[in-house]
């Protein structure tokens, strides 16, 4: 199936695969409700963790019954190669069902979508550029894939799942040139390097669309649309942009705001911004989130979400106390972290909150901080880019446009 040359035609290895990738994008509005479903049924997590690692072992002893079977043209490079890239996949694929085991299923599964799409291409370029026409197909099905969760009601957009995606073919794909390596390829020519140039202008297109896509953005089409107002009010923030801040005594956050502006904010409205968030402590959290919106009201939003990320870990840190320290102590950390954020960066607001941590208090949190202290890295507002703006994008977009059309085309006329 994967070292010999596709034996069927064309068309059915693009409808596997793009049946396969169909299949990816309509279970992510279900992904949760199944997981949530499985763990009902089965009571608990294993039913996912069996079915992850069951799939990781039947892939592996295929590899290795090709391995087997075709051992005398392979030399030990490529069993260094199984090795290093059959660890990485069991490693992060262990990893991530630790955490979420649906996030290693679809771990699995781009991994599975970069052979589909390898096959497919081989049909039309038997070549290495197979591996970068198939890498970039993944691409474009990671980036719609999370584009499908920013449309869904209480799911996000991510650039890390993007990422792990990737990261998922970027392997099995490596795995399939330095490891297998299919006798039937060709040698890489300059039509296949243009190729595979021409096609990395989709997910290159597809990846600055979601760049662009800010709430300001978002606002603006649906108002140009005010049909799609029905459905706005469910979709997240795809793409924003903000500050990072890096304090010495506390750690890393980011926020929309810049210092200047953030300060000035809490200064002109910090006592307002104290009354609301008081009385409405106990109002329920997403309407709160909606109505001061990170483009209606970035400042008191973001006040809100520390202040939940503080109030969360001290409500639920107890029941680790004398059961499980480590995640105790976590707990206190994140709550005595986002305390501090507030304190320093909203004084104001917490000046006159009704809800203030007791100086007692305050004193035993710090004695219960994981020891030796441990760096901390907000989670709030953690999607925020900080290291390059819009227009810089839009600019970086072009010339990579330019350069990729320019260069593709010399190699196609020289070829």
């Amino acid at each position: 199936m994967i070292t010999q040359h596709p034996k069927e035609a064309p068309a059915w290895s693009w409808l596997f695969a793009a049946t396969w990738m169909l299949v990816i994008w309509l279970t992510v509005p279900f992904a949760r409700r199944l997981e949530h479903w499985a763990k009902e049924l089965a009571g608990g997590a294993g039913i996912f963790t069996t079915v992850v690692l069951l799939l990781l072992l039947l892939g592996a002893l295929y590899i290795i019954y090709l391995f087997v079977r075709d051992r005398k043209r392979y030399r030990l490079g490529n069993y260094c190669w199984l090795l290093l890239i059959g660890g990485l996949l069991a490693w992060k694929t262990v990893e991530l069902k630790d955490g979420s085991p649906i996030e290693a299923l679809h771990f699995i599964e781009y991994g599975l979508l970069a052979l589909f799409f390898f096959r497919a291409v081989v049909q039309h370029f038997c070549s290495p550029a197979a591996y970068g026409i198939a890498m970039a197909l993944c691409l474009c099905a990671g980036i719609v894939d999370e584009s499908i969760q920013w449309l869904t009601p209480r799911r996000l957009f991510d650039w890390r799942d993007i990422g792990l995606n990737a990261y998922a073919s970027v392997l099995i794909l490596i795995l399939l040139a330095q490891g297998l390596r299919p006798s039937y390829l060709r040698p890489m020519d300059r039509k296949g390097w243009a190729a595979v140039l021409r096609m990395a202008l989709w997910p290159l297109s597809l990846a600055m669309l979601c760049l662009m896509n800010t709430p300001r953005m978002t606002h603006r089409v649906v108002e140009a649309f005010p049909v799609l107002k029905k459905w706005s009010p469910s979709w997240g923030e795809m793409t924003e942009y903000g500050y990072l801040y890096e304090d010495e005594e506390i750690g890393v956050f980011k926020s929309r705001l810049s210092p200047a502006a953030l300060a000035a904010e809490d200064e002109q409205r910090g006592f307002e911004a104290s009354q609301i968030l008081s009385l409405r402590r106990y109002a329920d959290y997403g309407e709160f989130l909606r109505e001061y919106s990170v483009l209606s009201d970035p400042y008191l939003h973001e006040a809100r979400v520390h202040l939940h990320s503080r109030e969360y870990r001290l409500k639920h840190r107890i029941k680790y106390r004398g059961v499980d320290d480590e995640k105790y102590r976590k707990y206190t950390l994140i709550a005595y972290r986002e305390e501090q954020i507030m304190r320093k960066y909203f004084p104001v607001i917490m000046k006159d909150y009704w809800h203030q941590i007791s100086p007692e208090w305050w004193a035993d949190m710090a004695t219960e901080l994981p020891q030796p202290m441990q760096p901390f890295y907000s989670k709030v507002s953690r999607g925020l880019i900080v290291g390059f703006s819009q227009k810089q994008v839009v600019l970086a977009y072009g010339l990579l446009m330019l350069l990729i059309l320019s260069v593709s085309r010399w190699l196609k006329r020289s070829g």
